[in-house]
């Protein structure tokens, strides 16, 4: 299979590829409340962060990510939405996109977001590559997946995640960043509600994909994969799994 058509399938109803309601993502950037940033979005997925922040707040978005559907889906997006020039987007890995652009000298972005996902290792390790991309003074903003409760070790073992991981609550993250000399401005989980509809959306489309398209020979992976997750989600992820966002400043 197409190692992007099952999360493109999955999202194209999405805006945000995260959990987040429009109207909580507008009190978050009220709280960015920069002026005309220039932002950096790794991992961006269909953009939708970066629109909405430079939609509001003027200025400039680079938005990097390995799926061309997604950034197809970016442009048009900002389409009538943002001024001509205003939003980049760059297909590439963010590793590749951090050697490229030599990231230990590549300080001067106003915002840097990374949301629900970690390309540069662990936590810790992600947290200070991401920062080196902030100029001084400017904000980090990352999106976690964090567990709310004690998660059962069987999904553990689902998820192939060790029980140092299951671990992660909260508040953790805030606990790394004090090293790296991170200051935090802002936190916000998101609901179950927000995460019902981000996962029921998701499955609805794998699942329509589906059943419109029996013949395709990806189908039957698709069906079992989806439904996999579907039932570990409410057996065990629905209680347990959270998700987080995340505002640093970094030190001036």
């Amino acid at each position: 299979m197409d190692p992007f058509k099952f999360t493109t399938i999955g999202h194209r109803r999405h805006g945000l590829c995260s959990p987040l309601s429009e109207q909580r993502l507008s009190q978050l950037i009220d709280v960015i409340g920069l002026t005309s940033p220039r932002v950096l979005d790794l991992c961006g997925g269909k953009g939708e962060f970066a629109i909405a922040v430079i939609a509001r707040l003027g200025g400039t978005a680079e938005v990097v990510d390995k799926n061309p559907n997604f950034l197809a889906a970016a442009n048009k997006q900002a389409g009538g939405r943002l001024a001509d020039g205003a939003l980049t987007t760059v297909t590439a890995d963010a590793q590749d996109y951090a050697d490229a652009h030599d990231a230990d000298g590549a300080q001067g972005f106003d915002l840097v977001m990374c949301i629900g996902a970690r390309p540069f290792g662990s936590r810790e390790d992600n947290l200070a590559a991401l920062g080196k991309f902030v100029r001084p003074g400017g904000l980090l903003l990352v999106g976690e997946g964090y567990y709310r409760t004690p998660p059962e070790p069987a999904f553990l073992k689902f998820l192939g995640e060790s029980h140092a991981e299951g671990e992660v609550d909260f508040k953790w993250l805030l606990g790394a960043a004090a090293p790296l000399g991170l200051i935090p401005l802002y936190t916000l989980a998101a609901t179950i509600a927000e995460m019902d509809h981000y996962d029921g959306l998701y499955r609805a489309e794998i699942e329509r994909y589906i059943a419109e398209n029996p013949n395709d020979p990806d189908s039957a992976l698709m069906a079992e994969r989806i439904r996999s997750w579907r039932d570990a989600y409410y057996r065990w992820g629905r209680d347990a799994m959270g998700f987080g966002y995340y505002l640093f400043m970094t030190p001036a």
